[in-house]
Parts: structure tokens; sequence; C-alpha cells
């Protein structure tokens, strides 16, 4: 099962605040090691290092993805142009 946004904040903050082990922690929460780690460091997540260069906004995909499924449901599934 993926970890969630939570888990990794409190994977953090028990590393950070009461002095766990990254190994320990990761394992308690299931998250990988390399992850937890790298974002201990200040690695962003690439989603939001590469979001100046997305061409549309999340909820502007989202939106669009909903269309698109709409669309198929109907029957008329939109072309690539």
């Amino acid at each position: 099962m993926p970890y969630s946004d939570q888990d990794l904040h409190d994977a953090l903050a028990k590393v950070r605040e009461k002095g766990a082990s990254v190994r320990a922690a990761a394992l308690e929460f299931s998250i990988p090691y390399t992850t937890l780690r790298s974002r201990l460091h200040g690695i962003q997540l690439r989603r939001e290092a590469h979001k100046s260069s997305q061409l549309l906004l999340r909820i502007q995909e989202e939106a669009l993805a909903r269309w698109v499924l709409i669309q198929e449901g109907l029957g008329a599934a939109p072309t690539h142009a």
C-alpha cells in the first residue's frame, strides 16, 4: 500500500523532533528509505520541482481528465487532434 502525504509528514516529524533514525521511521511508516532521506535533505517532489514548466494547472488537468472519461462513456472519445 502506498504511503500518504500524512505518513511522510509524520515520519519527518518523528526523525526531526523525536530523534528517531531515518531507517526506523521509514520502516514504521512504510516509506522508502531514500524518499524519506531525500525529503530530510530538502529535495523536492518531482511534481513540485517541475511545477513551473507545466502547461496546465492541476485543477485544469483534472477537469480535462474528467471530460475525456465522460466523452468515452458516451461513446465519443476525443481524438488526439
